[in-house]
């Protein structure tokens, strides 16, 4: 396999495997959603699940983007919410599947057109896993790498832990990439190859428009290509490709030209600028040794302020079995003749680890288009770029095995195990779970058929299928198989009276107005609600509840993306970045809301002098945080130490402080994401500085009894303490 071919015929036998798949799988309506877990919080009957179980940490999924299939099924696929208070557009983006013209480029959502909706959910997401698995086989293919290699590198991709961690919403943005970078490579008619390439661009771009995956992909395939197959790189291809970019993001825009131009003027997510850096180098571990950062699927303990998806590495095995089995000579030997191939892929791995880990000067991520990738979505690129060349090193280079070479690898298992045990919390059980004899099995399994396979061929395919399977023995049951039926099935009446009995009330236009998080479950169940999620803002519909607000503090609260939960007391409160509480008595027409509130006082603490932090102490985080030019600020988060008669909020600041006061508030997200424990872990602090400067420095601490219990994460990255210099000064809070 040292000679590399890019050479592609067409095997039926393939389509033959795939369409029968698709039977099988569309047939049971299966899926791999964890709306069981929505299920369960609308008082349904759980069913339908077949393997492994709903994953909270996936509520984008099940508490917004299935709630929102739901809605289109039951607005019969039209592009607004009649049933919702809100008459929110169902144009969002993240695709939906809605009767314009957007859907001939949405494939994936033709079997809610054709079949019952349970079948059409199901089809979505088998669409898109056998478009990832189909798409990146041909693309690694397209690279050079035989059918037998491709196949399990795609496989194994498509069952690591990051694509699976972030899959269900993420799917069109992992799946349809390389099918963009296959049609532009089309070698055939040129007016064929832009407009399939212009095709394939709009499906990518409207299936998923979350910018960092789709620019952080975008670019590791970029350098795939220059490193691989630079002879499609000519005036040509590249004239076509900007033609094809041109006609895609002009209908791109087009259909969300209203959207855009809302978002952009959102404070959340507005024009988010990502700054470098913050990924742990510990995350390099987890490309060699996928369950070393994790017990479980979970974070091991010393990863504070992280989750099972945030701790996820897009890894396989295929790295550690390059480094320990191929034949380096033969690999040497090869790049005398390809020097270039070896420079593209290191300088792209330069520049992903770079942002991943060092700080990056501001200018060069504007005009590399990085500012668009938080560092830790960065991730994806450089897993593609790291996993894809090992594959390639093991094809060009083969398998080697000697008695050296298995003791090497061994002790490479057996050292990544001892590493994890001095990562874990110095228990067995704290931190190694089943998942944790997989690549030991793996390397067992690879030493033993080489024991059978003689073909330095097979033994290559061989560690490549044994990469794959062992992906599929740790993450493949991180997303439940679920049947779609339940989903699709909801009893509208007994979701009625469950949350009645819980406390909800009708308001006098018979909307639903139920206490706590929801996110959009209930609208999805067919049931007009003031509990959603709003992918963009609704101002005017707030405006009727809370016109007195100051205008500043109104837009702060609800100019934004948000999980719309509701709460005790008499305002609105920002919970977090993407929440947002309103009163429930406002709501439900009990009361007029006061028109100058004061947040109750709750235990504050100005502390005499600057904290010290342990450095492994739990992280908390600040997640909004305004100062105005005479002082006066305010800021949201929450902490890890949980509210009681001996927990308070310790702030010191250099500049001085008074009329500082501190309100508790709701954090289900928290609650979800981290731990029951924190569901009222949230505050908001208001107070003036005395004499602020760019040089006053104000620390935010969790206290337990009079000791520090929590340190805090600010939005700039500074731990503890940051520096007012290091914020953008924002209206008066």
């Amino acid at each position: 396999m040292s000679h590399l071919s890019a050479a592609v015929r067409w095997d039926w036998r393939w389509c033959l495997l795939v369409a029968l798949a698709c039977v099988c799988y569309v047939g049971f309506a299966l899926s791999p959603s964890s709306y069981a877990a929505g299920l369960e919080m609308l008082g349904q009957p759980v069913t339908g699940t077949i393997l492994g179980s709903a994953r909270g940490i996936r509520s984008d999924e099940w508490m917004v983007l299935t709630p929102y299939m739901q809605i289109a099924v039951e607005n019969d696929f039209a592009t607004a919410n009649s049933i919702s208070p809100y008459q929110e557009s169902l144009r969002t983006f993240q695709a939906l599947p809605l009767r314009d013209w957007a859907l001939l480029f949405k494939p994936y959502h033709w079997g809610f057109i054709v079949a019952p909706p349970a079948y059409g959910y199901s089809f979505y997401f088998f669409f898109l896993a056998a478009a990832f698995i189909v798409g990146w086989a041909l693309f690694v293919r397209k690279l050079g790498l035989s059918v037998w290699v491709s196949v399990p590198i795609a496989v194994a991709l498509y069952f690591s832990q990051y694509v699976q961690a972030w899959w269900t919403t993420n799917a069109g943005a992992f799946a349809l990439a390389p099918w963009v970078a296959l049609a532009w490579m089309y070698s055939g008619n040129r007016l064929a190859r832009i407009g399939l390439t212009a095709y394939a661009i709009l499906v990518w771009l409207l299936s998923c428009a979350y910018p960092p995956f789709l620019y952080s992909i975008a670019l590791a395939i970029g350098f795939l290509i220059l490193g691989f197959r630079r002879d499609a790189i000519r005036v040509g291809t590249l004239f076509d490709a900007t033609v094809a970019g041109s006609i895609a993001l002009a209908l791109f825009i087009g259909y969300f030209h209203e959207l855009i131009d809302v978002m952009q003027q959102t404070v959340y997510p507005g024009r988010r600028i990502a700054a470098s850096g913050g990924v742990g180098l510990e995350r390099l571990l987890g490309h060699f040794a996928p369950t070393a950062l994790i017990n479980g699927y979970e974070p091991l303990p010393r990863f504070t302020n992280s989750n099972a998806c945030e701790i996820a590495v897009l890894s396989t095995l295929l790295p550690l079995f390059a480094v320990c089995l191929a034949d380096h000579r033969r690999f040497r030997a090869w790049m005398q003749d390809h020097r270039w191939s070896i420079f593209a892929i290191l300088v792209g791995l330069g520049v992903f680890a770079a942002w991943m880990f060092l700080s990056v000067n501001p200018l060069i991520a504007r005009v590399s288009g990085l500012y668009l990738v938080p560092p830790a979505r960065a991730l994806v690129g450089f897993g593609l770029l790291v996993n894809i060349l090992a594959a390639a090193y093991l094809a060009i280079a083969g398998v080697r095995v000697s008695t050296v070479r298995a003791l090497l690898l061994a002790g490479a298992a057996a050292g990544a195990v001892a590493v994890k045990y001095l990562l874990g919390d110095g228990s067995i059980s704290g931190t190694f779970s089943r998942l944790d004899l997989v690549p030991l099995a793996a390397v067992v399994v690879v030493l033993g058929g080489m024991a059978i396979v003689h073909s330095a061929n097979a033994r290559t395919v061989l560690v490549c299928w044994v990469a794959a399977g062992a992906n599929l023995a740790m993450f493949g049951l991180f997303n439940p198989v679920q049947v779609a039926h339940p989903i699709f099935n909801l009893d509208r009446e007994l979701v009625r009276s469950t949350l009645l009995e819980r406390g909800a009330v009708l308001d006098e236009r018979g909307t639903l107005v139920a206490p706590g998080h929801y996110g959009a479950l209930i609208a999805g169940a067919g049931i007009s609600s003031i509990n959603h999620v709003l992918y963009a803002p609704q101002l005017d519909f707030f405006r009727g509840y809370f016109g007195d607000m100051e205008p500043a503090r109104f837009n702060e609260i609800f100019n934004r993306y948000a999980h719309v939960s509701v709460i005790e007391g008499s305002e609105p409160v920002l919970m977090a970045a993407d929440s947002v509480g309103v009163p429930f008595d406002v709501m439900a027409g009990r009361m007029e809301r006061a028109l100058t509130p004061k947040p109750e006082p709750e235990q504050v603490a100005l502390m005499s002098e600057r904290p010290d932090v342990a450095v492994d102490l739990a992280n908390g985080h600040i997640d909004d945080m305004i100062i105005d030019q005479h002082g006066r600020f305010r800021l949201a988060g929450w902490s890890r130490t949980p509210p009681g008669a001996q927990s308070m909020i310790g702030l010191w600041s250099n500049a001085g402080m008074q009329d500082v006061l501190v309100k508790r508030v709701p954090r289900p997200d928290v609650a979800a994401a981290v731990s029951t424990a924190l569901a009222h872990s949230g505050f908001i602090v208001e107070g003036f500085l005395e004499d602020p400067s760019a040089d006053t420095e104000l620390c935010v601490v969790g206290l337990a009894s009079g000791a520090v219990d929590t340190t805090m994460v600010f939005p700039d990255g500074s731990r503890t303490c940051t520096h007012l210099g290091m914020l953008d000064k924002g209206e008066s809070p």
